[in-house]
């Protein structure tokens, strides 16, 4: 007698088995491999799907802004906006964002951005006590991102605000290891608001750790030294000028030294300068170098406390208050002061 032939369902079991092993396989695979799939991505069983950075919406509508204003703003400061797009854009795709999400839409300029803006400035507006000043100026770059101008450094003057609101929205947000080139270009940013006639207040000089506090002390009171020889030695609108700065660096060094209460050290006697000042031309390259110095020491300042989102943007504000001095004694724009 031969034996009963298996019916049509019983391998049914056996193959489904299979097909759930094949995707299984086909998922340790992509993972094995490193692919990353896009956002839209139909969800198929057991294929991972992307987890979006931290502060990825503030960093693309940030990377967009920039885009449009390097494609609007004057010719002498279109490579340097073109030079902080890329490196947001290499950022970004290390970190795994897509492609789809890295090009912006046709609607993109114009009211596209403004949308972007208004949108992202809504929706951080609280960050912390040391951007209690930025509040202001995050919505006033989405009112100036919405209005239109005939005259082009207007109209890149207004996109410049804007992005120092994305700035300050994105930097607490955002990878800690991205905060100093975050800092860096909102210095950028204030100051080519201020080229372009539509200066953008620094942001708050808040409180740093300590460490972070004594560097900058030390970096100021060396300016202030610098800054009062080259006062004595200067004459007319030049010893004005000085004047002004002297008191203005004063100040912050009067700021830091409370801030750090008893653990701010006593006033050296003396530095030793680095150039000669001995009439108007050798005095006032003497206060350009010294504020180009100070920039460098603030900015340096910046991984140190890239980790505490409220201590980057007090020290953030700190830099953006140097350049904005260095840029007064005839310091040329810099897309990353600081850090180039």
């Amino acid at each position: 007698m031969s034996s009963p032939r298996p019916s049509a369902d019983a391998g049914r079991p056996r193959r489904a088995a299979l097909r759930g092993g094949l995707l299984a396989g086909a998922g340790l695979a992509l993972s094995a491999c490193g692919i990353r799939l896009e956002d839209d991505a139909p969800k198929v069983p057991l294929v991972p799907t992307r987890t979006p950075i931290p502060g990825e919406a503030e960093l693309l509508a940030l990377l967009h802004a920039v885009s449009a204003l390097a494609a609007s703003a004057p010719a002498a400061y279109a490579a340097g906006l073109g030079r902080q797009a890329a490196v947001l854009d290499s950022a970004l795709r290390e970190r795994g964002v897509p492609q789809s999400s890295l090009s912006p839409s046709p609607s993109a300029s114009g009211s596209g951005a403004t949308s972007s803006v208004s949108t992202t400035v809504s929706s951080t507006t609280a960050v912390s006590g040391a951007t209690s000043s930025a509040s202001s100026t995050v919505s006033g770059a989405t009112s100036s991102a919405s209005s239109t101008s005939s005259a082009s450094s207007t109209s890149s003057a207004s996109s410049t605000r804007a992005v120092v609101g994305l700035l300050l929205a994105a930097l607490p947000v955002a990878d800690a290891a991205l905060r100093p080139v975050l800092g860096s270009m909102t210095a950028s940013h204030v100051r080519l608001s201020t080229l372009l006639d539509d200066a953008v207040p620094a942001p708050a000089r808040g409180s740093v750790p300590e460490a972070a506090g004594l560097a900058l002390l030390a970096a100021t009171r060396e300016a202030v030294y610098g800054t009062e020889v080259a006062a004595a030695r200067s004459t007319d609108a030049q010893r004005t000028k000085a004047i002004a700065a002297l008191e203005r660096l004063r100040g912050w060094a009067t700021t830091l030294e409370e801030d750090l209460g008893a653990d701010a050290p006593p006033m050296p006697t003396a530095y030793a300068l680095p150039l000669d000042a001995t009439d108007n031309a050798t005095a006032k390259r003497l206060i350009a170098h010294l504020t180009r110095s100070l920039v460098q020491s603030y900015a340096a300042v910046l991984p140190t406390v890239s980790g505490d989102a409220e201590a980057a943007l007090a020290a953030t504000g700190w830099l953006s208050s140097a350049v904005t001095l260095d840029g007064s004694w005839g310091a040329t724009w810099d897309p990353f002061p600081g850090l180039s």
